[in-house]
């Protein structure tokens, strides 16, 4: 972690299963053990407990939540944003207008919609789901590792460009995964555009292995990946 009265430290905690940070003035300090709470990705709790010294002024407070009708708007603005970038990078995922408000409100309404907010500000959205995604009934080019069982999948993250450096696209893994282990479901899936490495990257480091290519609604490719949990 290193010296952490020079390092931020983002402190993310889901709306759905909160840890409470009883707010400090910006003198003191909080004294957090990340292995007990679980809060450093791929850790199991196995090792001595790390106690870090947090200066309140140094932490980043942000909540993972279900998305409101009120959010729709921000959501609405975050894909916009990262159909520009995706545009800029060249890659052509999401140039068809899709996704949108509407596909936000359906999110929201079937309750797989959540948003990240950092400081009452929406910097993050994703749909976290669990049951059939039709599209990942055909596989090419590989299989699923696992083969008939139930599953939770990740789609239409959006971060916002404030957001850089934040790693809020795997908060959002993170965060699947633990709905999935209070479900008792241990598969998970996502994917994404061929062009696309950050998210590549992204599902590669929050554990997800390529499996092979299945193909979206219109017809076009996207590469799936998968990680079975322990």
């Amino acid at each position: 972690v290193g010296n952490p009265r020079n390092t931020k430290v983002i402190l993310a905690v889901s709306a759905l299963n909160p840890t409470k940070f009883p707010r400090k003035s910006s003198h003191q300090s909080y004294r957090y053990n990340f292995l007990e709470k679980g809060t450093i990705p791929g850790t199991k709790g196995e090792a001595s407990p790390l106690f870090v010294e947090i200066p309140y002024r140094m932490a980043i407070f942000m909540q993972i939540r279900r998305t409101t009708p009120a959010d729709l708007p921000a959501v609405a603005a975050l894909y916009d944003e990262a159909r520009a970038a995706l545009r800029a990078a060249g890659v052509n995922q999401w140039q068809d207008g899709y996704p949108d408000g509407a596909s936000a409100r359906a999110d929201m309404e079937k309750g797989a919609g959540f948003v990240l907010e950092d400081g009452g500000e929406v910097i993050a959205t994703a749909c976290l789901a669990f049951g059939r995604e039709p599209t990942y009934d055909v596989i090419e080019q590989g299989a699923w590792q696992a083969q008939g069982e139930p599953y939770g999948f990740l789609h239409r993250i959006a971060v916002s460009p404030r957001a850089k450096g934040k790693g809020a696209a795997g908060l959002f893994f993170e965060e699947l995964k633990r709905q999935a282990r209070e479900r008792g479901i241990r598969v998970l899936r996502g994917d994404t555009h061929r062009d696309n490495k950050a998210m590549q990257r992204v599902m590669a480091k929050s554990g997800l292995s390529y499996r092979g290519i299945i193909h979206i609604e219109d017809g076009t490719e996207r590469l799936a990946y998968e990680i079975i949990l322990p």
